[in-house]
């Protein structure tokens, strides 16, 4: 549901159980939204939880002010990222699952799809390689889910230059959400 305007942000179910199990942690209320958690010298620092005025949440390790360590970000929308992440972005190893059905899962670099990780389609097709900057590069192994597996081989900057198949070139963008 969404918010109205000027109406005060509804803290999740967790910030209330949070509360209970430990007095002692810390409730601030910043321009960008509401933190429960850990602070140390004034910044968020260990275990955490941030809810968002636009309805994103953050729930995991903080060090000195940053999203840094393993969380769970879930966007309003319901994107859902869990993982590592280092200067408040998913970096490192993670799994995203996305509001459409999609997902990915593999290695991430300051908030996008870089290095090895898998791509799975909501229908069940999937486009297994190497990525950069959240585009698809090198060799992919995609597989339908009837079994059917075809290779293809992408640039630096994502555009499909062969079908290991055929062997036919081609150029086209393929990109992800």
């Amino acid at each position: 549901a969404a918010r109205a305007a000027g109406a005060p942000l509804a803290a999740p179910a967790s910030f209330a159980a949070a509360r209970e199990r430990n007095p002692t942690k810390e409730r601030l209320t910043t321009a960008g939204g509401t933190y429960y958690g850990n602070l140390q010298d004034g910044m968020f620092h260990g275990r955490g939880q941030y809810l968002y005025a636009s309805g994103d949440t953050y729930v995991g390790e903080y060090q000195f002010g940053e999203q840094r360590g393993q969380g769970i970000y879930t966007s309003a929308i319901g994107d859902i990222y869990t993982g590592a992440f280092q200067n408040d972005l998913a970096h490192g190893h993670g799994h995203a699952t996305f509001a459409n059905g999609d997902q990915y899962e593999g290695d991430w670099l300051l908030g996008e799809r870089t290095g090895q990780g898998k791509y799975t389609w909501a229908d069940g097709q999937t486009s297994e390689g190497g990525w950069k900057d959240g585009r698809s590069i090198g060799r992919h192994e995609h597989r339908w889910p009837d079994g059917r597996s075809k290779a293809y081989n992408f640039d630096e900057d994502g555009v499909l230059v062969s079908r290991d198949h055929v062997g036919v070139f081609e150029r086209a963008r393929f990109k992800f959400p």
